[in-house]
Protein backbone atom coordinates (compact mmCIF):
# COMPACT_ATOMS: atom_id res chain seq x y z
CA UNK A 1 0.00 0.00 0.00
CA UNK A 2 1.18 3.50 -1.20
CA UNK A 3 1.68 5.91 1.74
CA UNK A 4 -0.74 9.02 1.31
CA UNK A 5 1.27 12.69 0.96
CA UNK A 6 -0.66 15.31 2.76
CA UNK A 7 -0.60 18.57 1.91
CA UNK A 8 2.34 21.10 3.68
CA UNK A 9 1.34 23.29 6.44
CA UNK A 10 3.54 26.08 8.03
CA UNK A 11 4.82 23.96 11.42
CA UNK A 12 4.59 24.86 14.68
CA UNK A 13 7.29 23.62 17.23
CA UNK A 14 6.38 22.70 20.57
CA UNK A 15 8.48 21.51 23.22
CA UNK A 16 7.81 19.44 26.38
CA UNK A 17 10.19 18.13 29.06
CA UNK A 18 9.54 14.00 29.85
CA UNK A 19 6.74 13.68 32.32
CA UNK A 20 5.72 16.76 32.13
CA UNK A 21 2.12 18.53 30.32
CA UNK A 22 2.64 19.69 26.65
CA UNK A 23 -0.02 21.79 25.10
CA UNK A 24 -0.85 21.56 20.92
CA UNK A 25 -2.45 24.59 19.83
CA UNK A 26 -4.79 24.37 17.17
CA UNK A 27 -7.21 27.14 16.48
CA UNK A 28 -11.15 26.23 16.75
CA UNK A 29 -12.19 30.49 16.49
CA UNK A 30 -15.03 30.45 13.58
CA UNK A 31 -14.19 32.94 10.72
CA UNK A 32 -17.63 34.59 11.46
CA UNK A 33 -20.31 34.51 14.15
CA UNK A 34 -22.29 32.78 12.17
CA UNK A 35 -20.40 29.84 11.49
CA UNK A 36 -19.49 26.90 14.25
CA UNK A 37 -17.11 24.34 14.82
CA UNK A 38 -18.45 20.54 14.38
CA UNK A 39 -15.13 18.39 14.45
CA UNK A 40 -11.55 18.69 15.19
CA UNK A 41 -9.60 16.01 14.55
CA UNK A 42 -6.37 14.86 15.38
CA UNK A 43 -3.52 12.98 13.65
CA UNK A 44 -0.10 12.11 13.73
CA UNK A 45 1.73 12.85 10.59
CA UNK A 46 2.29 9.28 9.38
CA UNK A 47 -1.44 7.97 9.87
CA UNK A 48 -4.47 8.06 8.29
CA UNK A 49 -6.76 7.63 11.67
CA UNK A 50 -7.47 10.22 14.22
CA UNK A 51 -5.92 9.25 17.38
CA UNK A 52 -8.05 11.88 19.01
CA UNK A 53 -11.86 13.91 17.75
CA UNK A 54 -13.54 16.38 19.42
CA UNK A 55 -17.10 16.28 18.28
CA UNK A 56 -19.81 18.98 18.28
CA UNK A 57 -22.27 18.07 15.80
CA UNK A 58 -25.96 18.32 17.31
CA UNK A 59 -24.83 18.99 20.54
CA UNK A 60 -23.27 22.38 22.32
CA UNK A 61 -19.71 23.34 22.35
CA UNK A 62 -19.26 22.44 25.79
CA UNK A 63 -21.18 18.94 25.84
CA UNK A 64 -19.16 17.75 22.75
CA UNK A 65 -18.25 14.62 22.49
CA UNK A 66 -14.33 13.80 23.46
CA UNK A 67 -12.46 10.16 22.34
CA UNK A 68 -8.82 9.80 22.44
CA UNK A 69 -7.34 6.54 21.10
CA UNK A 70 -5.85 4.08 23.75
CA UNK A 71 -3.23 3.14 21.53
CA UNK A 72 -2.21 6.63 21.36
CA UNK A 73 -2.41 9.25 24.10
CA UNK A 74 -5.52 7.14 26.01
CA UNK A 75 -6.84 8.85 29.12
CA UNK A 76 -3.54 11.05 28.83
CA UNK A 77 -5.25 13.52 26.05
CA UNK A 78 -7.96 15.99 26.81
CA UNK A 79 -8.81 18.83 24.57
CA UNK A 80 -8.85 22.84 26.17
CA UNK A 81 -11.48 24.94 24.30
CA UNK A 82 -11.34 27.54 27.04
CA UNK A 83 -7.57 28.53 26.35
CA UNK A 84 -6.68 30.79 23.30
CA UNK A 85 -6.10 29.30 21.26
CA UNK A 86 -7.91 25.66 22.18
CA UNK A 87 -5.06 23.07 22.55
CA UNK A 88 -4.47 19.45 23.11
CA UNK A 89 -3.38 19.01 26.24
CA UNK A 90 -1.31 15.96 27.06
CA UNK A 91 0.00 14.86 30.46
CA UNK A 92 2.78 12.21 31.47
CA UNK A 93 4.60 12.78 28.19
CA UNK A 94 6.39 10.44 26.85
CA UNK A 95 9.26 9.69 24.43
CA UNK A 96 7.03 8.27 21.88
CA UNK A 97 5.16 11.16 21.99
CA UNK A 98 7.62 12.85 19.86
CA UNK A 99 6.73 13.69 16.62
CA UNK A 100 4.62 15.42 14.03
CA UNK A 101 1.02 16.15 14.57
CA UNK A 102 -1.91 17.94 12.51
CA UNK A 103 -4.95 18.67 13.71
CA UNK A 104 -7.97 19.08 11.30
CA UNK A 105 -10.78 21.46 12.46
CA UNK A 106 -14.53 21.52 10.45
CA UNK A 107 -16.69 23.82 10.56
CA UNK A 108 -20.48 24.12 9.79
CA UNK A 109 -20.41 26.67 6.89
CA UNK A 110 -16.09 27.52 6.56
CA UNK A 111 -13.73 25.89 4.51
CA UNK A 112 -11.61 22.92 6.99
CA UNK A 113 -8.64 23.91 8.52
CA UNK A 114 -5.30 22.31 9.43
CA UNK A 115 -2.56 23.21 11.71
CA UNK A 116 0.73 21.05 12.00
CA UNK A 117 2.17 20.94 15.42
CA UNK A 118 6.06 19.54 15.90
CA UNK A 119 6.15 17.71 19.42
CA UNK A 120 9.82 18.08 20.75
CA UNK A 121 10.34 15.69 23.72
CA UNK A 122 12.97 16.95 25.82
CA UNK A 123 14.83 14.66 28.64
CA UNK A 124 16.68 16.69 30.90
CA UNK A 125 19.95 15.56 32.60
CA UNK A 126 19.76 13.70 35.59
CA UNK A 127 19.79 15.41 39.02
CA UNK A 128 24.06 16.13 39.64
CA UNK A 129 25.44 18.09 42.32
CA UNK A 130 28.40 19.90 42.34
CA UNK A 131 30.97 21.32 45.13
CA UNK A 132 33.36 23.42 44.55
CA UNK A 133 36.23 24.94 46.40
CA UNK A 134 38.59 27.33 45.73
CA UNK A 135 42.57 26.32 46.93
CA UNK A 136 43.91 29.29 47.10
CA UNK A 137 43.60 32.76 45.56
CA UNK A 138 44.55 32.67 41.73
CA UNK A 139 44.23 28.83 41.62
CA UNK A 140 41.66 26.94 39.58
CA UNK A 141 37.86 25.82 40.53
CA UNK A 142 38.27 22.26 41.36
CA UNK A 143 34.94 20.41 40.82
CA UNK A 144 33.51 17.30 42.30
CA UNK A 145 31.04 15.06 41.61
CA UNK A 146 28.78 14.08 44.53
Amino acid sequence: MEEQSLPEFSTVDVDAVLGKTASLPCDVTPDTNEDRVYMVLWFRKSGGKPIYSFDVRGRSFNKALQWSDPGAFGPRAYFATVARPAALTLSSVQLDDEGVYRCRVDFKNSPTRNFQIRLIVIVLPPYLSLLYKVERLGQPIRLVKK
